[in-house]
């Protein structure tokens, strides 16, 4: 057995491709963005909760080992169940990871909330590119990922520069409030009237 992409074909202004894509990179660019950002107010993290450097170095690996390997594993599990439950879950889990960050009263706390945060925000990035082979035609399909490649490079490249003028501006909490953005255009592509068609299925077809 073998996937053929099941592909959506559609146009114009309120074209329900756009506005998948737009949601499948926005997540992405917030998820990538959180590898980072928090590096650069690590300082003021430890002056607020008292952290030695040791505590401080696993804020920033907590997030990262779960992301790295969760991205490895999302893509085989979505071929298993629906696309668009696991992607909402890791949206999910990512938001209750990144609230939890932004309230933490310790240290601990904080690095068990970027754990889930990480483990979350792993599940986006596999599971956009997964989204975008199965439901863009051939033509659209390269830059979509163009696009989604772009933005990945961005925000990989501009964490430090928007956590350091968060964390100036407003603290270093503020990095994980924000860091909720990612759910206004998710869910008000859901209650739209063209859902995005990241909830189509594989098909299955004979090899």
């Amino acid at each position: 057995m073998r996937y053929r992409p099941r592909v959506v074909r559609s146009g114009g202004v309120c074209d329900p491709l756009r506005l998948m894509l737009g949601v499948l990179v926005a997540a992405t660019i917030v998820t990538v963005l959180n590898n980072s950002m928090i590096t650069v107010v690590l300082a003021a993290v430890g002056r607020d909760l008292s952290a030695t450097p040791s505590a401080l170095g696993w804020t920033a690996t907590g997030y990262l080992l779960p992301f790295a390997a969760g991205n490895a594993l999302a893509g085989r599990f979505s071929d298993r169940v629906s696309l668009r439950w696991v992607f909402t879950l890791g949206l999910i889990v990512f938001a209750v990871g990144t609230v939890a960050a932004a309230t933490a009263p310790s240290v601990t706390w904080l690095i068990i909330a970027r754990g889930v945060q990480g483990a979350g925000g792993s599940m986006v990035p596999a599971l956009s590119a997964v989204a975008i082979a199965r439901v863009f035609e051939a033509g659209r399909r390269g830059p979509a990922f163009g696009l989604l490649a772009a933005g990945t490079g961005a925000a990989q490249a501009a964490g430090p520069v928007v956590g350091g003028a968060l964390g100036e501006v407003a603290g270093w909490r503020s990095l994980f409030w924000v860091s909720t953005a990612w759910w206004c255009p998710y869910s008000s592509a859901q209650r739209g009237p063209s859902q995005p068609p990241i909830t189509l299925p594989p098909r299955r077809v004979p090899s």
